[in-house]
């Protein structure tokens, strides 16, 4: 494992930091490969009283039967109570193998990791990913958003380089690693009859006590945000994880927020805030959005096979800029880009204010994968008509992470704190997985 530090003229940006007073004008990208370093955790399976015992005999049981019912159809796995990294290779789910294979569990912080190339002096900090990671087999089918969360850290200091990876430790993983199995139910499941039966069985697990959801039944695998001198891990349908980082870039999960009497259930996973004063972006009566957008969206494609030559139900995701009149309530889009991409970043210093800069992931809808960062001026117009992802129209830079080099979201860092600097002045930041090297 080690980490590559590229310099190119084009992108500027990186996450928490200590600044140096020098200018830089680059983008640094991290590459890094996930399967050499690996930890010794185990999973204890927890004894059970009779009662619960024969409880969890009986949802077995019937979690048997129904998967035997539809083995043939849906691509469903095997259910094995075994962490799904140990059978990672030759899943006939695509997004269980391959690129997409499970990380083979936890890595202890691992300092003074090769460098290739060299860190700006002024990045001194963590940046931390949330991904999805299953840390079982699933019962039956899986879709994409279903893993358990895992926390990718990349401490910088001094120029050196400190990995680590870590589950976060939420009530359904806790209850799973007693049992030696997955037993919460996945949005992979909810399909059909098949769907049906397998929510019925997750019902009669919680009635009966086997699975306990007092405590939310979420994976804290989709984001992050900094809130209250909290760090906190995010998923669409449970209360946020509050993320400890220590003084060796360890990630330790300190619990479930209760988030107080605002809350009920949930928070989620995408927040965005004005840093200064909590209004949106505003030009006269109407709210500014730039967003990602697909015209048509199937999650079933994300159970299939890839690649895929023709996707007739699922369009491209691209920019778009979105203005809501607030009063009349229209709505009104404009296409930015035919670009397909994912996952717009800007420098968050101008969230919920006019920005200039956008930074997104370059998607191949084929291979479902990220294959680049491409950098957009809002202030030019469009091309209409682009042969490609060429440096033309308002897409200024664009930069490809190489043969079979697939990337993550792209984090913008500001070379220094506040407005004092340009927009665009700072780094951006990403996790990349060399397949050739594995």
């Amino acid at each position: 494992m080690g980490i590559r530090a590229i310099s190119v003229p084009f992108l500027e940006t990186a996450t928490s930091t200590d600044h140096a007073a020098e200018p830089l004008s680059a983008a640094t990208i991290l590459y890094k490969s996930f399967l050499s370093i690996k930890s010794s955790r185990k999973v204890q399976q927890k004894e059970f009283d009779a009662s619960t015992a024969a409880a969890i005999w009986v949802c077995d049981c019937l979690e048997k039967v129904f998967v035997r019912m539809f083995a043939d159809s849906d691509h469903m796995t095997t259910a094995a109570a075994h962490p799904a990294a140990d059978q990672k290779s030759g899943s006939s789910h695509f997004h269980l193998d391959g690129y997409y294979a499970p990380v083979d569990g936890e890595t202890i912080p691992t300092s003074n990791l090769p460098v290739s190339g060299s860190i700006p002096e002024c990045l001194n900090g963590e940046i931390v990913r949330a991904a999805p990671n299953p840390r079982f087999n699933p019962i039956a089918d899986y879709q994409w958003f279903d893993g358990d969360g895992m926390l990718h850290g990349l401490k910088i200091k001094d120029g050196k380089a400190t990995y680590v990876a870590r589950f976060v430790r939420t009530s359904r993983l806790e209850q799973e690693e007693n049992y030696g199995a997955a037993k919460f139910l996945k949005i992979g499941d909810m399909y059909g009859l098949k769907g049906i039966l397998l929510g019925f069985l997750y019902l009669l697990r919680v009635l009966l006590g086997v699975l306990d959801i007092s405590n939310g039944f979420g994976t804290a695998n989709t984001g992050f945000v900094y809130h209250h001198n909290k760090l906190l891990a995010l998923y669409e349908a449970d209360k946020p994880y509050a993320i400890k980082v220590k003084e060796d870039g360890d990630l330790e999960t300190v619990g479930r927020e209760q988030c107080g009497s605002q809350f009920s259930d949930y928070l989620t996973a995408h927040p965005k805030i004005d840093p200064v004063t909590a209004n949106a972006w505003e030009e006269g009566d109407e709210v500014v959005l730039i967003s990602c957008h697909a015209q048509k969206t199937n999650t079933k494609i994300w159970r299939e096979k890839f690649p895929q030559e023709n996707h007739v139900d699922l369009e491209k995701p691209q920019l778009y800029e979105f203005r809501i009149n607030l009063k009349t309530n229209e709505v009104t889009q404009k296409q930015l880009s035919l670009l397909a991409i994912e996952c717009p970043k800007i420098n968050e210093e101008y969230t919920g204010r006019k920005q200039q800069y956008v930074y997104a992931s370059i998607y191949d809808d084929k291979l479902d994968k990220f294959t680049g960062v491409v950098k957009y001026d809002l202030s030019l117009q469009p091309e209409i008509n682009p042969k490609d992802s060429k440096v033309e129209g308002n897409i200024q830079r664009v930069f490809y992470h190489g043969d079979r080099r697939w990337g993550s979201e792209a984090t913008f860092v500001p070379r220094t704190n506040g407005k004092q600097i340009s927009e665009d002045d700072g780094y951006l930041i990403c996790f990349v997985h060399d397949e050739k090297s594995g």
